[in-house]
């Protein structure tokens, strides 16, 4: 061997060395980062990172998964962060914007090894059910490598189920080059050790290829938070220490902190005195919300969605993956189908028959695989109920927060 070859082995042999050390820093490390405000961290990093989103369950933690509300009415009392700040449960969220049912599909068979408390909420919106169902872009957005390649060792999960999913996310990935590379990669290793012939290279590039991925998601998810942790970046200040919101009676908090029954009822009654005083416009939204994004629009958006139908989306091919998930790691589940701004949609044509399409064909797969369904479309027309035309607002938060806390409750 010439000494040209010899320096590039040993150049290959350093890096492999310093990865590794890289590596093992930062698993070492990362079993001791437990900190209870990243349960409630809004942040596609803490998403995407399976480590991360790891080390924040032990044997109590519920999973409450969703996505965009997640980000709205944090800086009020009744966001699950905020009133829930004082342990009254101990559960995880996992969403961001355009997380849906395949994201959290893949997240939970990734999780549900770690999870002592075997239950699971997801909050559904009924604008996930478009025909479509997940657009291209925001699938690749959101999409966590290690979560998926978790996901894909499960050893409780079926092979049918991993081969649905994995055949969706080839699909879902066409358009981005890179990620689409790196899966291909993935599912074809997978699918030779299925086949009992994964070759010596094969499993090494795998292995490889997990270690970087794994450290990759690790050190954006604790960069992100340390930065977020000292105000450098937005996101934190809403958690539990900050001073409470006006719209908290001392009252209400004391009965919380006491761990008594809560005061649904009370509740219900300060947050829509609080909402009324922000709202005044025929949508029952709030007027910050309505004069920054539709009051000089609305009359454009008259019926702009006469011609869609929630009846047929591949999203609910993705929810029964979930459920079938959940049912194969005998993870129990509570779908919550969230409320929507009833006035609005009206107007803009996406009437309650076609609304109700959700409810009938969510309720019909939580009968098949036995989960709870709490749908809160009942409360489409309570005024106040949305801060926008989907984004839950005060009652909208405890109408949702009141069916999490009574399935967390759930023996």
């Amino acid at each position: 061997m010439n000494s040209r070859w010899k320096g590039i082995l040993a150049g290959v042999g350093l890096f492999l060395i310093f990865t590794l050390l890289i590596h093992l820093v930062l698993v070492l490390d990362t079993d001791r980062f437990r900190d209870s405000s990243i349960r409630t961290w809004y942040s596609s990093f803490k998403d995407k990172s399976y480590d991360g989103l790891r080390v924040s369950v032990d044997r109590k933690t519920m999973l409450v998964m969703g996505s965009s509300e997640f980000g709205h009415g944090r800086e009020g009392f009744y966001h699950p962060s905020r009133m829930f700040a004082e342990g009254q449960m101990d559960y995880l969220t996992v969403g961001s914007p355009f997380t849906q049912s395949l994201f959290h599909t893949v997240a939970l068979g990734a999780l549900e090894g770690d999870l002592g408390n075997r239950k699971a909420v997801l909050l559904l919106s009924p604008t996930w059910f478009y025909k479509g169902g997940v657009k291209k872009k925001a699938y690749a957005l959101r999409f966590s490598e290690t979560e998926y390649l978790a996901f894909l060792e499960d050893a409780r999960l079926p092979w049918d189920l991993k081969t649905y999913v994995m055949g969706r996310t080839e699909r879902l990935l066409n358009k981005d080059p890179k990620l689409s590379r790196r899966v291909a990669f993935i599912d074809r290793a997978v699918r030779a050790r299925h086949a009992g012939k994964e070759g010596l290279v094969t499993a090494v590039s795998y292995q490889l290829l997990k270690l970087q991925a794994g450290d990759r998601d690790l050190i954006r998810f604790r960069t992100a938070y340390w930065l977020e942790k000292r105000n450098l970046m937005p996101g934190l200040k809403n958690l539990s220490g900050h001073p409470n919101p006006p719209d908290a009676s001392p009252e209400l908090l004391r009965g919380l902190k006491g761990g008594e029954v809560i005061d649904w009822s009370g509740c219900y009654r300060r947050a829509r005195t609080s909402s009324a005083r922000h709202s005044h416009n025929p949508f029952y939204m709030s007027d910050s919300v309505w004069k920054k994004k539709f009051r000089k629009t609305y009359k454009k958006m008259a019926n702009s969605h006469a011609k869609d139908s929630l009846a047929h989306s591949m999203e609910y091919k993705d929810l029964e993956a979930f459920l079938r998930c959940a049912q194969a790691a005998r993870v129990r589940v509570c779908l919550v189908i969230q409320p929507l701004n009833g006035y609005w949609f009206d107007y803009t044509g996406l009437t309650p028959d076609k609304r109700a399409a959700v409810d009938v064909r969510v309720k019909a797969l939580g009968r098949k695989y036995g989960a709870r369904v709490v749908s809160l479309s009942k409360y489409d027309y309570s005024p106040f109920v949305t801060m926008d035309p989907v984004h839950p607002w005060g009652e909208g938060w405890l109408r949702i927060n009141e069916a999490i806390y009574n399935f967390y409750q759930t023996a």
